[in-house]
């Protein structure tokens, strides 16, 4: 496998949402006295995205009251920094990428965090992350139709580049426009739902990715 050029998701992939989404509803189980899930279980049982009964995970621990869970999720979201730090792979993966001559994108569909790519791009700069990224796309309208634009603008081949995202939709669009594709089992959606989504690869970490790419 010949890689020159990565697309790397934003939110779930280089961005900590469930850990912070995790921090956030276990606190309102402390308020309703019911007993705390590990992030494993969470990650499993929680469905994100737009059109989803978010009160159905809770409903089924016991949880119905919607007006007091929209007021503590706002209570504890203030309480919580809104922008989840980038995890602490990410730099020691852009600079190790960028010596090899591997090209990378930030690919984001906006998501919870990261709406725009001057947040995005701000979060980089935190970590001294900016000069490793070659561009920032905020793909609302979908990351399928935003591949072949972006291939075309940065001339990559697709059979040299790889997709890596925690959705199975990153899978799908990689997949649509012959990418190699990388699911991520930490991230938005469960490792189940991202094996059987049947990507190229899967990782654990994104340290993983370097080894893969090796």
């Amino acid at each position: 496998m010949n890689i020159k050029n990565v697309l790397l998701d934003w939110s779930g992939t280089l961005v900590d949402v469930v850990g912070y989404l995790h921090q956030i509803d276990m606190r309102i189980f402390d308020d309703f006295g019911v007993p705390r899930i590990t992030r494993e279980e969470f990650q499993r049982k929680l469905e994100f995205g737009a059109g989803k009964d978010y009160m159905a995970f809770f409903k089924e621990y016991g949880i119905y009251d919607k007006e007091r869970v929209d007021n503590l999720s706002k209570k504890y979201g203030l309480a919580i920094p809104p922008d989840p730090p980038i995890i602490e792979d990410a730099i020691i993966t852009f600079k190790e990428l960028s010596s090899r001559g591997v090209d990378i994108v930030i690919l984001s569909t906006g998501g919870l965090v990261g709406k725009t790519k001057e947040n995005i791009v701000a979060k980089l700069r935190e970590i001294d992350g900016k000069r490793y990224i070659k561009d920032v796309y905020i793909a609302i309208e979908g990351k399928e139709n935003v591949i072949p634009i972006l291939l075309k603008e940065k001339n990559f081949d697709p059979k040299e580049t790889a997709i890596v995202g925690d959705r199975v939709s990153d899978i799908k669009a990689g997949k649509r426009h012959d990418l190699y594709t990388v699911g991520v089992l930490y991230g938005m959606d469960p490792l189940e739902k991202i094996r059987e989504a049947n990507p190229d690869y899967t990782i654990n970490s994104l340290l993983e990715l370097l080894e893969i790419l090796s």
